[in-house]
């Protein structure tokens, strides 16, 4: 991945490289050191590690999503803004989360009451904590 095509996305993705003696670093190390230049919680886009030089991608807003998504706990009221909420039946319909937040396949999703299946949190918008 590139910063560009990273920036697509997050328009606050960052890069930072790092020189280091051979064979010395860790992913654990390299996002440690990236959250500390902004001592805010950060999410890593992409991660290469090389022998001497590594190399993150990461979002401050990336971070942020992520944190709403998996504040959607059970009990929890959602309106769905994805292609779903174009259908009649949804339209401005609130739901309830039922059970989640659970990583499904790179995305957090939830299961909502009377909706059969998981919803991808991305795409609620959350109406009431519980």
């Amino acid at each position: 991945m590139t910063l560009k095509e990273a920036q697509k996305e997050w328009y606050d993705a960052i890069s930072m490289k790092v020189s280091h003696k051979a064979n010395s670093v860790t992913e654990e190390q390299l996002i440690k050191w990236a959250g500390q230049s902004w001592n805010i919680p950060i999410k890593p886009l992409f991660i290469k590690i090389g022998k001497t030089s590594s190399r993150i991608i990461y979002s401050k807003l990336a971070a942020k999503e992520e944190e709403r998504q998996k504040s959607m706990t059970p009990g929890t009221k959602v309106r769905m803004t994805g292609a779903e909420a174009s259908f009649e039946e949804y339209k401005d319909k609130v739901w309830t989360i039922t059970h989640g937040p659970q990583l499904m396949c790179g995305d957090w999703v939830v299961w909502l009451e009377s909706y059969s299946g998981a919803y991808c949190c991305e795409y609620l918008e959350i109406i009431e904590h519980a």
